[in-house]
């Protein structure tokens, strides 16, 4: 009798040993294609080589139903994450430590200095509206702070542009937790990894590229600017950054004594020449 299903239970036990190797190759089955499977480490790689390429002319509306194009925020920093509104948890809580993270930056350069754009990339899910409401759930009330929904054209390009990555998975998306930092030239400048992290590791890069840009020493502009990056430290004791004038009190000593070191080999240089013109 074992002999008559013996073919029946080899089947069933070779299906079951199938299972894994079926898994991470999960079929499609409306399209009979084989479904993208997250894979980590290629993820990273793409996000690290966008490190230089051209963010703009990519178009979307705003949670306000208005149309924005990306080009409009040249001109200063852009800080860009993608999220999907769906998500259970890691995309709240890395908006929201990036909300902190905003709040520092804005103490140190002021609101006006960068813009913040979310873009969802779940385009058939995250309208304006959805945008709209996940936003509010998680703190999102700044005026410099978009919320974009777009096409899923719009949303590929910007992902292939920034370096992002997502693929389909049992409970939503599998995607980098990523941000974004672009140039006032509108170029991927710095990646921040992580849903959680100090805001030393997102406003440091944010500080270098909203005032290196601008260090002049020939304009009163540059000279604040250099005071700005370089004397505003991160307390962690209250999670903000302070001025701290013993830098700047450092710096101004430093001056002082370069100056009169120079004052005193001048006046040496000048009392040498004096006297070899005399001999």
């Amino acid at each position: 009798m074992f002999n008559r299903y013996f073919p029946l239970v080899f089947g069933v036990l070779a299906l079951l040993a199938a299972a894994p190797a079926w898994a991470t190759t999960a079929m499609d089955a409306s399209k009979g294609q084989a479904a993208p499977v997250f894979d980590e480490d290629a993820a990273l790689e793409k996000s690290r080589a966008a490190v230089g390429n051209s963010v703009g002319g990519l178009r979307f509306v705003d949670a306000e139903g208005r149309r924005i194009d990306l080009a409009q925020f040249q001109g200063k920093p852009l800080v860009v994450n993608m999220i999907y509104t769906s998500c259970a948890h890691f995309c709240g809580v890395l908006v929201r430590n990036l909300v902190e993270a905003v709040e520092s930056a804005h103490g140190i350069l002021g609101e006006g200095a960068f813009t913040v754009v979310s873009v969802g990339f779940d385009s058939k899910v995250d309208t304006p509206n959805r945008m709209r409401q996940w936003g509010e759930t998680q703190g999102v009330d700044f005026g410099n702070w978009h919320l974009l929904a777009g096409d899923a054209i719009n949303v590929r390009k910007l992902a292939d542009a920034v370096g992002f990555t997502w693929a389909p998975s049992p409970i939503g998306f599998d995607h980098v937790a990523q941000t974004t930092l672009i140039d006032a030239n509108g170029r991927v400048a710095y990646q921040v990894y992580g849903s959680n992290y100090d805001a030393p590791i997102l406003v440091e890069p944010l500080k270098r590229i909203a005032l290196g840009e601008r260090l002049s020493l020939a304009s009163l502009e540059g000279l604040v600017n250099r005071v700005r990056l370089f004397c505003t430290v991160y307390d962690p004791k209250t999670g903000r950054y302070e001025f701290d004038y013993s830098i700047l009190i450092s710096i101004i000593i430093g001056t002082l004594i370069l100056a009169s070191v120079g004052a005193i080999v001048v006046r040496a240089w000048l009392r040498e020449h004096r006297r070899h013109r005399l001999a």
